[in-house]
């Protein structure tokens, strides 16, 4: 005779969970993740800002030379065209630096926050600046190596001579807070429209440069390359960076 076990069928729910208790685990589950990842989650914000950073600078370099592939090897002046109307930071007058390689990135000259947060001139990290919110334009996060542009009192460099090329900086990160109240990076005048710095390699600008990813500020070298530097000293805002040039051939700063 056979005998039929009834306990051992679909309707058994012996050792399931029920849906109410799936989602009780899947619940826990899903606070536990959030626990064990929410500081690594900054982490990972950071390291992306650095890396769109060095991608930003990375296409700024190449409108640098495609510039001077059409100008005798020469960058961007610092005070654009003198015959020009306006003026900029430098009592110069015309296009800024900026301006002048815009055609080579493709974007458009924008004088507003919200459209520059989408372009190569921005870096993400510059939210953080302490004084970002209070900012009207932000139109630039980096600064300009004033020896690299031609002007009235140097011929500026040119991307066919020079010695070290791998160790001069050409752009790097420039710091928010510094700069004039009301505008964007300027820590001069504000004039201009868009309002650039153009960085001196002298003790007064170095609180200038920004070293917002983990402690370092990212730089375009006259080479092409993008690279991170911490400063000599490094709780030092009137510090310099370490290991770079100012001009080919120039004497390298110190290391930490």
């Amino acid at each position: 005779m056979t005998t039929i076990n009834h306990s051992s069928g679909l309707g058994d729910s012996r050792g399931a969970f029920t849906l109410v208790e799936s989602l009780v685990v899947v619940g826990i589950l899903g606070v536990l993740l959030v626990l064990s990842l929410g500081p690594g989650m900054g982490a990972l914000r950071k390291n992306a800002a650095s890396a769109k950073c060095t991608s930003n600078l990375r296409q700024i370099g190449a409108a640098f030379y495609l510039y001077a592939g059409e100008n005798n090897g020469e960058f961007p002046p610092i005070s654009g065209d003198p015959s020009a109307p306006g003026k900029d930071e430098q009592d110069g007058k015309g296009q800024q630096w900026d301006q002048q390689i815009v055609p080579y990135l493709h974007i458009p000259n924008n004088t507003t926050k919200t459209p520059m947060k989408n372009t190569v001139f921005f870096c993400p990290q510059s939210e953080s600046d302490p004084s970002y919110a209070t900012k009207p334009v932000i139109l630039l996060s980096y600064t300009y190596n004033v020896n690299a542009g031609k002007s009235q009192t140097s011929p500026g460099f040119r991307t066919t001579g020079g010695a070290d090329l791998s160790s001069v900086m050409l752009l790097a990160d420039l710091q928010l807070e510094s700069s004039t109240p009301g505008k964007s990076y300027v820590p001069q005048t504000g004039q201009g429209q868009n309002n650039t710095i153009i960085f001196r390699p002298v003790s007064s600008y170095f609180k200038f440069l920004a070293d917002r990813h983990k402690g370092r500020m990212n730089i375009l070298f006259l080479d092409g390359h993008v690279d991170s530097r911490m400063r000599i000293n490094e709780n030092d805002p009137s510090s310099p960076p370490e290991n770079v040039r100012w001009i080919p051939g120039g004497d390298l700063t110190g290391l930490r």
